[in-house]
């Protein structure tokens, strides 16, 4: 990841809270530009610039696979540009689309983007009923309903509560033909932003359900603060990038990943994503998982004919054991005390002095983030 994307995680959203709970519906990729112009402006502006990048960076940006293709950017821009919804504020109607122009600079590579001027109260010089939050916060969320739902809790965070009626909070995320039982709602759109949130983001909620006979009409979410969201380095948001990317693979070729394989495939991170690039590509490798450890020497039974072949799988198999030793543990555990127990952990294995330099260089902060993960997930089960 580059310094320039690491700078930009650091950006801050703001949006005026009438903004935030619009009713209003956009895709992954459409929340995805309008997430990334709006962190691009300065509290001092006092009009909206056009934003202009490369084709390379806008698709980087949309999450998309493969070499950028102009027709995909092209559609995905002009459905954006379609899309009108509606904002209450001052007791004014305000009917508007999210972008004036969208211009293509084809001999350059480039694209430029610019707000439509309605919205300037809603974004611009902001001095009371706004909502701020960091950029990095929502980069991987997955779902354009995650991203809705962590901005309406970020709005109440400090109420630590957020009530909605089932009518209204599908209304607010433009869902009023669709998922038209709760409990469809609740597993299709809630439950994945839980999980979203917990693992992605500084925030996290439980749900409290109020029911009017038998059905429930009524959602109260209790907001808390994410620990595992809270300032990431840039090596811990990359390893939780690299991680991110494996599930979703995982998913889409239907095959299940042990964490003691994720472990394994961390130590060989860029080597699994150009492997994981080229099954996309070719799309004819009939067991994704068996062909990528066996390129990378991973077995499950850490057997192998060459020594160095056996090594380094034994290497992620004691970091999963390091790591499963904080299972019951919920205190804080300072950085500094996690290393050194790693490495008396690893010299009682038998681990020399000079492959244990060499994988704390390689893996000392997956290892830390990792064991720092478990016990949030112990503090999560307990509360």
């Amino acid at each position: 990841m580059s310094n320039l994307e690491h700078r930009e995680l650091k950006s801050i959203v703001t949006k005026s809270n009438e903004l935030i709970q619009a009713s209003y519906r956009l895709g992954l990729t459409e929340q995805r530009i309008i997430l990334y112009l709006v962190s691009k402006i300065q509290p001092t502006d006092e009009e909206f610039k056009t934003y202009t990048l490369s084709i390379k960076s806008l698709h980087d940006i949309l999450g998309l696979k493969g070499n950028p293709k102009y027709s995909e950017l092209k559609e995905i821009t002009r459905d954006l540009m379609k899309k009108v919804f509606q904002v209450h504020m001052n007791g004014s109607l305000y009917q508007m689309s999210w972008l004036s122009s969208v211009v293509y600079n084809d001999d350059k590579g480039t694209v430029s983007l610019r707000f439509d001027p309605v919205l300037k109260p809603f974004l611009l010089e902001l001095k009371k009923n706004f909502t701020s939050y960091k950029y990095e916060n929502i980069v991987k969320l997955r779902s354009s309903y995650s991203i809705r739902i962590y901005e309406l809790l970020k709005q109440y965070e400090r109420l630590k509560e957020r009530y909605f009626t089932v009518e209204d909070f599908r209304s607010i995320l433009g869902l009023e033909n669709q998922y038209k039982t709760y409990g469809n709602l609740k597993n299709r759109v809630i439950k994945p932003a839980k999980k979203e949130l917990e693992n992605f983001s500084d925030l996290r909620f439980d749900l409290e359900e109020v029911k009017t006979g038998r059905k429930v009409t009524g959602i109260k979410f209790l907001i808390e603060k994410n620990d595992m969201g809270t300032n990431p380095s840039p090596q811990n948001l990359e390893t939780s990038l690299f991680i991110n990317k494996v599930e979703t693979f995982a998913q889409k070729y239907k095959f299940k990943i042990s964490e003691e394989e994720i472990y394994h495939w961390l130590i060989y991170k860029e080597k699994v994503l150009e492997l994981m690039e080229q099954i996309d590509n070719k799309k004819d490798v009939k067991s994704p998982l068996h062909y990528i450890n066996k390129v990378i020497g991973y077995t499950k039974d850490r057997k192998s004919n060459t020594p160095a072949d056996k090594a380094i799988p034994s290497h992620s198999q004691l970091i999963s054991d390091f790591v499963n030793r904080y299972k019951g543990e919920m205190g804080s555990v300072p950085k500094w005390s996690i290393e050194e127990e790693f490495k008396k952990f690893m010299k009682d294995a038998g681990v020399t002095d000079e492959d244990l330099d060499l994988l704390l260089e390689k893996q000392r902060n997956e290892i830390i983030e990792l064991t720092q993960n478990t016990i949030a997930r112990n503090r999560r089960k307990r509360a």
